[in-house]
Formats: structure tokens, C-alpha cells, sequence
């Protein structure tokens, strides 16, 4: 038996060996789009772990993202004026771009794919849509292109594992196809989940009409992909990021310590 699993490990340790190269150098730059708005601390109308604070959430994103090895970017598209708020602080690691405050919704879906759109980046680049309350683990710019180069360039990817796929009673009978990256990384097929995901810029320019349609949000927009253009969501587990929102943060990992270890 133990010479049994020893050839196992050693076939699976020859098959990291052979695709490490690939998964820790990409050709493609991730073009990060943080969406933000004029808040500090905690928002007091939506309930929040007792250690939440935006600020924490974009430390968090960035520096998992400059000790990967995966090239990037970050463009912070700012819903209103920037006066006074933290995000200032870094605009040296950034690009900021301010607009006028729409409060969300569909009008903010369509400023999204609109700046996109307007951008000189690779059609290959992967763009990463992230909302700005969102606690990210380290792994996750090399998981994510894995999993691209695994299943494909043209659908689209979640980091969060979202809880209600397990607790809501209209997912009691939800099937997913679960997959294994080219880094040994479990990934399911799920029909939708919130407006933070990645895909590349080809095909999100390629699903305009997607994003054009009047009152789309995220169920309908992932829907529709869904159905008319035959897109997969593939979403990670365990989970790779969470929504720091009390009832839906993902499962199976502390988060509260992801969180500390910037401290």
C-alpha cells in the first residue's frame, strides 16, 4: 500500500513539474478593475464581520497581487469624487478615474464595460471586475490564470465560492460539473454569482450586447451568457476570495486571519 501511494505522488509530483513553468509565467496581464466609491471604514447599512474595513479589502488585493508572479495592472473607477477618501493614498500604485456618481446598478454595469471597451489592452489580457469589499488569499493570480489556461479563454471566472450554493432552497437541486486545473485546483461550474469575476478582454468585448441589455445585474447578466452565448462561470473550491458580507462569506477558510495578516 505505501508503495501504492508513492507512485501516486511521484506521477502527480511529474505532472506539477512539468506544467510550473507555464502556470507561474503568463504572457497575459491582468488588467484589475476595482470598483469603488466615496466609504470609509464600515458602511453602516449592510451587516459586516466585526474586523471589516474597505481599506483592509484593497491592502489585501494589492499585495497579493505584487507578490505574484503574474504581471498586472489596477484602474480604480472611483462613483463619485475621491475628496478626502483613503483610495487617495494610493494613487501611485494606480490609475484612478473618476466619474460621476450613479449609485450602481445597471448604469454602473454599462460605465464598466464602456471603459473597458475604451482601453488599449491585449485582447488576451485577463480583465478581473473586483467590487471593493472583497478579502482575496495570496494563490490567486497563479489559480486564476491556471484555470483560464485549463478551460478556456472564452468563459468567465469567479474567485468566491458563494455560500448560497449550498444554503438556498432554489440551488437544492443545482448539479455542477467539478474540474481539475492544470495546478491540481477543483473548480465547479455554478449559473451565476456576483459582479466581481475575469474573463479576457476579447471576450467580454465579444458579449457588448450582454452588457447592453436595459436593467442587467448580475443574476440576468450571468444568465444570459448562460443561455445565449453558451458561456461556463467556473468558481473555485475551496473558495479563493470572499464578499465580506456576514451571511455570505465564503466556507472552509478564517477569514478574520487572511485579514490579520496584514496587520
Amino acid at each position: 500500500m505505501k508503495k501504492k501511494f508513492s507512485n501516486i505522488y511521484s506521477k502527480i509530483n511529474r505532472f506539477y513539474q512539468v506544467y510550473k513553468p507555464r502556470i507561474a509565467q503568463s504572457n497575459k496581464t491582468l488588467r484589475v478593475v476595482y470598483i469603488h466609491y466615496p466609504v470609509n471604514g464600515k458602511d453602516g447599512g449592510r451587516k459586516r464581520p466585526d474586523w471589516f474595513d474597505f481599506e483592509l479589502c484593497f491592502k489585501n488585493l494589492y499585495h497579493t497581487l505584487s507578490t505574484s508572479t503574474v504581471p498586472f495592472t489596477v484602474d480604480i473607477l472611483m462613483d463619485g469624487s475621491p475628496t478626502d477618501n483613503w483610495i487617495l493614498n494610493y494613487s501611485n500604485l494606480t490609475s484612478l478615474h473618476e466619474f460621476a456618481r450613479c449609485g450602481g446598478g445597471a448604469p454602473l454595469v454599462q460605465r464598466i464595460y464602456e471603459f473597458i471597451e475604451s482601453t488599449e489592452w491585449g485582447n488576451d489580457d485577463i480583465v478581473y471586475i473586483i467590487e471593493n469589499d472583497y478579502l482575496h488569499l495570496s494563490t490567486w493570480p497563479e489559480k486564476l490564470v491556471a484555470a483560464i489556461n485549463s478551460f478556456g479563454t472564452d468563459n468567465y471566472y469567479s474567485l468566491y465560492d458563494h455560500p448560497d450554493k449550498y444554503t438556498e432552497s432554489v440551488y437544492v437541486d443545482l448539479k455542477s460539473k467539478i474540474s481539475v486545473s492544470e495546478d491540481m485546483n477543483h473548480w465547479r461550474t455554478t449559473p451565476s454569482t456576483c459582479f466581481s469575476f475575469a474573463t479576457t478582454k476579447r471576450t467580454l468585448l465579444e458579449d457588448a450586447d450582454i452588457f447592453q441589455i436595459p436593467g442587467i445585474l448580475d443574476h440576468l447578466f450571468f444568465t444570459m451568457l448562460g443561455v445565449a452565448k453558451r458561456r461556463k462561470l467556473f468558481t473555485p473550491i475551496p473558495s479563493l476570495s470572499t464578499h465580506c458580507m456576514s451571511k455570505w462569506m465564503a466556507p472552509g477558510i478564517d477569514w478574520q486571519l487572511v485579514g490579520e495578516e496584514l496587520s
